[in-house]
Protein backbone atom coordinates (compact mmCIF):
# COMPACT_ATOMS: atom_id res chain seq x y z
CA UNK A 1 0.00 0.00 0.00
CA UNK A 2 2.42 2.35 0.70
CA UNK A 3 4.67 1.64 -2.61
CA UNK A 4 1.08 2.59 -4.37
CA UNK A 5 1.05 5.66 -2.63
CA UNK A 6 4.59 6.88 -3.16
CA UNK A 7 4.00 6.14 -6.63
CA UNK A 8 1.00 8.16 -7.17
CA UNK A 9 2.57 11.03 -5.29
CA UNK A 10 5.42 11.19 -7.10
CA UNK A 11 3.20 11.40 -10.49
CA UNK A 12 1.22 13.85 -8.72
CA UNK A 13 4.17 16.07 -7.69
CA UNK A 14 6.73 15.69 -9.77
CA UNK A 15 4.78 15.03 -12.94
CA UNK A 16 6.57 11.99 -14.40
CA UNK A 17 6.66 8.60 -14.36
CA UNK A 18 8.97 6.59 -11.78
CA UNK A 19 10.90 4.04 -13.93
CA UNK A 20 11.71 5.79 -17.13
CA UNK A 21 12.75 2.30 -18.55
CA UNK A 22 9.01 1.15 -18.38
CA UNK A 23 7.55 4.36 -19.73
CA UNK A 24 5.22 3.46 -22.81
CA UNK A 25 6.25 6.18 -25.35
CA UNK A 26 9.82 4.77 -25.53
CA UNK A 27 9.58 2.28 -28.69
CA UNK A 28 11.54 -0.07 -26.36
CA UNK A 29 9.19 -0.52 -23.86
CA UNK A 30 7.69 -4.13 -25.12
CA UNK A 31 11.00 -4.66 -24.57
CA UNK A 32 11.38 -3.78 -21.48
CA UNK A 33 8.39 -5.22 -20.29
CA UNK A 34 8.79 -8.73 -21.63
CA UNK A 35 12.60 -8.30 -19.39
CA UNK A 36 10.87 -8.14 -15.96
CA UNK A 37 8.35 -10.42 -17.25
CA UNK A 38 11.02 -12.85 -17.27
CA UNK A 39 12.98 -11.73 -14.60
CA UNK A 40 10.12 -12.96 -12.41
CA UNK A 41 10.42 -16.53 -13.50
CA UNK A 42 14.11 -16.91 -11.52
CA UNK A 43 12.06 -15.46 -8.59
CA UNK A 44 9.18 -17.73 -8.57
CA UNK A 45 11.96 -20.62 -8.92
CA UNK A 46 13.67 -19.34 -5.87
CA UNK A 47 10.59 -19.09 -4.02
CA UNK A 48 9.75 -22.77 -4.26
CA UNK A 49 12.72 -23.75 -3.64
CA UNK A 50 12.37 -21.75 0.14
CA UNK A 51 9.09 -23.45 0.14
CA UNK A 52 10.89 -26.51 -0.02
CA UNK A 53 13.68 -26.17 1.77
CA UNK A 54 11.50 -25.09 4.50
CA UNK A 55 9.48 -28.29 4.49
CA UNK A 56 12.69 -29.98 4.53
CA UNK A 57 14.03 -28.60 7.56
CA UNK A 58 10.65 -28.74 9.77
CA UNK A 59 10.50 -32.39 8.78
CA UNK A 60 14.21 -32.63 9.74
CA UNK A 61 13.95 -30.70 12.90
CA UNK A 62 10.40 -31.93 14.09
CA UNK A 63 10.12 -35.62 12.67
CA UNK A 64 6.69 -36.16 15.52
CA UNK A 65 5.00 -32.86 13.83
CA UNK A 66 2.15 -33.79 11.31
CA UNK A 67 2.55 -32.52 8.27
CA UNK A 68 -0.81 -30.94 5.91
CA UNK A 69 0.00 -31.56 2.34
CA UNK A 70 -2.66 -29.73 0.10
Amino acid sequence: MCVYITNHVNIMIFNRWPYPFLDLASSFSPLWYLAVALLHVPCYGIFVLVIKLKHFLLLKWFPDSTRYVL
